[in-house]
């Protein structure tokens, strides 16, 4: 009996079929009686009446293992790749896996003898350690994925960030957010197929997008997001309002948080490029991150000494509101003191090069200068510096200090500056400082050009009259009497209406407009009424080429009158009558960066709080200071670099790759084959 076991097929339907025809055998050799046949039949179990089934699935077992892969691998493919498909998937993975289980138990006998036989071990083997080999490079990948590092191989280091870059992103105190908004590629190239304009705006989201990855391939805190604001306006809508997108687009949005009295503020700050082609856009958006998280502030000087308004003055006349708004709107508000015997006054310069003494703590430079009405006379030397200031000159002298050597070879890079420097000790280490014999006095460019506020009368000095009417501006010296908005009571009060661009097209505005909207609309909807007491008119010289934007206007039924104690004004006596026209107590000089205002008293504290007045003064300070940098990051130049060919070298260029390649590893496949034939 066990050697009769010992001889049966291990394959169940195998030994089926042979203990068939053993039977078939035996009742050849002697017939069974109907009753035992009966009984025969009788004997048989459930399973029997599987078996054709299982027979037919067993002849088809190779279709059917090759369906069930196919449903593997699709259904893998669907939970992997397509989202929207992945219930589907799910589906085809249960289905792929019960075909192979089910032709595997079927075969099982086939299948065991297939792992265990010769060529099945060698096949577990190799399965073994394609899934070793596998495994470890998902480990690999893995530990570069977190510890990686990226090399720049260009000649100009385009891709490589600056060193005051990586050490900002490297100590981030939270989470920075980036929102770019740029309309869609595809749909701009459609629209914008002949348009050079087009074009332009596609290279610079490619420049915004790819100094957006290094910051974020740079530090995990820094995240960033390209929207479509035509596509996603809810998202527009919660930075800017109601602004049309024409202004929206091709602005960057920098949300950080600052620690204020132990709560978390989230403070955005917008990024204005300084350049059209945005070759210092990583310069941009640093400052923009350093407003963002409160590591740095841009710095407010108020002009002191000529008879100006004080910021520390509570009183009703006094700007202690003014200076409260501008800190709320995270800026630094400090008084620059000039002494009207002063003949050395300047303003504070950018680190690399300080305009202070030796061995004192240098200044932050100024990003916005306010000049609040001042009653005194302005020195030639002081206004040859604001002259300098706002064309963004200075003057430097021996006494002229650099922060540190790196700072000062950054600084005389970019600008015309001595090539040797002399060494002096001070308290803190070593300054370098400019040779006394080289350059006294000596004229260079300010890192930044200078941004004004300028807060006029009817009563301003000649002397700041001139000084304005250098920069293009000519400041009246009546009162501006209108007729149909004078508060009633008060008719020297002005009820200004908002200079309005809303019915223009946004593709079409000029800067200057552009800018005015910014300032005025700054969310879309207009500013409300401003109360102007004692405005006096402002226009422009008829000899400066600089056009001013009018910030707000009068009514047609509006004259200027000289004598205040006189409300009605004189009509219809020829030369004695009084100038009657729109009048624009507030203008923007757009070329220099200049704000001038008819009146002070409107951004006083005893008028700061009515009506949109106080409003109209942080958003022209916003608007000059958007664009202001905290750093200076030299730009990166861009080598292209051209592969000359004629035609013959080109030939062999493309036939030695398409042919010399491939028929060198033809070569060595046949050398193989040769030495192992």
């Amino acid at each position: 009996m066990s050697d009769q076991a010992e001889e049966q097929p291990s394959d169940w339907r195998r030994r089926r079929s042979r203990s068939d025809r053993d039977a078939g055998r035996e009742r050849g050799a002697s017939p069974a009686a109907p009753e035992e046949a009966q009984d025969t039949e009788l004997s048989r179990t459930i399973f029997s009446f599987l078996e054709p089934t299982v027979d037919a699935i067993a002849s088809f077992s190779a279709p059917i293992v090759i369906a069930g892969v196919i449903g593997l691998i699709s259904g893998i493919s669907m939970v992997a790749f397509i989202g929207s498909l992945q219930l589907y998937g799910i589906v085809n993975i249960i289905i792929g896996a019960s075909l192979i289980g089910l032709v595997s138990v079927i075969s099982l006998s086939a299948v065991i003898a297939a792992f265990f036989s010769r060529t099945g071990k060698y096949g577990v083997n190799t399965v073994i350690m394609l899934a070793a080999f596998t495994g470890i490079l998902a480990v690999a990948n893995f530990i570069s994925f977190e510890n990686h590092s990226r090399i720049d191989v260009t000649a100009t280091n385009q891709f490589s960030l600056a060193t005051r870059t990586k050490q900002l992103l490297d100590d981030l105190p939270g989470p920075v957010l980036a929102t770019a908004f740029y309309k869609d590629t595809a749909r701009r190239t459609a629209a914008s197929a002949t348009n050079d304009r087009g074009f332009q705006r596609i290279a610079r989201k490619s420049k915004v997008e790819e100094t957006l990855k290094e910051f974020a391939a740079r530090s995990s805190k820094f995240s960033f997001r390209m929207v479509d604001p035509d596509l996603h306006p809810v998202i527009a809508s919660n930075y800017f309002g109601t602004l049309a997108t024409g202004f929206v687009e091709e602005s960057v949005v920098v949300e950080g948080t600052v620690v204020v009295d132990g709560q978390e503020i989230t403070v955005i700050d917008v990024v204005q490029p300084t350049n059209l082609d945005y070759s210092e856009f990583e310069q941009d958006l640093v400052t923009s991150i350093l407003v963002a998280t409160g590591e740095e502030t841009k710095t407010v000087y108020f002009l002191a000494g000529h008879g100006e308004r004080g910021i520390d003055n509570a009183q009703g006349d006094g700007y202690s509101a003014l200076r409260r708004g501008l800190e709320q709107e995270n800026y630094d508000v400090r008084i620059l003191e000039w002494d009207a015997d002063d003949e050395d006054v300047r303003f504070p310069a950018e680190a690399g090069l300080r305009n202070c003494a030796t061995g004192e703590e240098p200044l932050p430079e100024a990003a916005l200068v306010v000049i609040a009405r001042p009653s005194g006379e302005l020195p030639l030397a002081h206004a040859v510096a604001l002259t300098l200031y706002i064309n963004g000159q200075k003057r430097v002298s021996a006494e002229c200090t650099a922060g540190s050597q790196a700072e000062a070879d950054d600084w005389v890079a970019g600008h015309d500056g001595p090539s040797k420097w002399d060494t002096i000790p001070i308290s803190d280490g070593k300054v370098q400082v400019w040779p006394k014999d080289e350059i006294p006095n000596r004229l260079v460019e300010r890192r930044e050009p200078g941004r004004m506020i300028f807060l006029a009368e009817p009563d301003t000095k000649d002397s700041f009259r001139a000084f304005l009417a250098t920069l293009g501006v000519v400041v009246d010296d009546r009162h501006i009497r209108d007729l149909e908005r004078s508060v009633p009571g008060n008719p020297f009060t002005l009820r200004l209406s908002i200079f309005n661009t809303s019915d223009a097209d946004a593709s079409e505005i000029d800067p200057a407009t552009e800018a005015a909207k910014k300032i005025i609309e700054p969310r879309g909807a207009s500013l409300d009424t401003v109360f102007m007491p004692g405005a006096t008119a402002l226009s422009v010289r008829r000899d400066d080429p600089r056009i001013p934007v009018p910030l707000a206007g009068t009514s047609r039924n509006s004259f200027l009158i000289s004598d205040v104690s006189r409300t009605e004004p004189i009509t219809g006596a020829g030369d004695e009558s009084d100038v009657q026209g729109v009048f624009f107590p507030a203008v923007l000089m757009h070329d220099i960066n200049l704000v001038v205002f008819g009146d002070s008293d409107f951004v006083a504290n005893a008028y700061y709080d009515t009506g949109s007045g106080a409003d109209l003064f942080l958003n022209s300070a916003n608007y000059l200071m958007g664009d202001f940098s905290l750093v200076t990051i030299r730009e990166k130049g861009f080598a292209f670099r051209e592969f000359n060919l004629n035609l013959n070298e080109r030939k062999f260029v493309r036939w030695s790759s398409w042919i010399m390649l491939p028929g060198l590893l033809g070569l060595m496949a046949g050398l193989v084959w040769w030495l192992r034939r």
